[in-house]
């Protein structure tokens, strides 16, 4: 691809150098460090489900919050904070702490992006059946994890 060539619905961003991971939050993510990337496209839009079943379909590509973590990036973590799950984001119906992301997120066994409130949601099927899913989800207890909190990369716990 030369440098005038704009892939279809795609945008280039600058390279550039910044700090990655921290020194101050989770042991894995120590130390912090300086990367530097050249410039790379990006997609305009979010990747829609369709589109990342098809890159799942092509590539065989599986997610962590289908497989659950490995136990030996986390020792010492419990076979439950193990199982596959993933962060969910419910909305709050009262005015919360906003230094807490623990009061719109909650980490949900058998969340995916195939089930994106758990076991008993799907992205398939008609929008009755997701506001159902969104129902049971916001009635569910909300579980908090003890320890560090799994990266979870298809929905971002870090």
């Amino acid at each position: 691809m030369t440098a005038l060539t704009r892939p279809r619905g795609m945008v280039r961003l600058p390279g550039g150098t910044f700090l990655m991971d921290s020194s101050r939050h989770y042991p894995e993510e120590a130390p912090a460090h300086r990367v530097t990337v050249s410039r790379f496209w990006i997609d305009e839009t979010p990747v829609t489900n369709l589109q990342f079943l098809a890159f799942v379909t092509d590539t065989g590509h599986v997610t962590i919050a289908e497989t659950g973590p490995d136990p030996g990036d986390y020792p010492g973590a419990s076979a439950e904070d193990m199982a596959p799950a993933s962060v969910v984001f419910t909305l709050p119906d009262h005015p919360v702490d906003l230094g807490n992301h623990l009061n719109w997120w909650s980490y949900v066994l058998g969340a995916d992006w195939r089930h994106p409130y758990g076991t008993d949601s799907s992205i398939a099927g008609p929008r009755a059946a997701s506001r159902r899913a969104r129902e049971l989800h916001r009635r569910q207890p909300r579980r908090v994890m003890k320890g560090p909190c799994p990266r979870i990369l298809d929905t971002g716990c870090v």
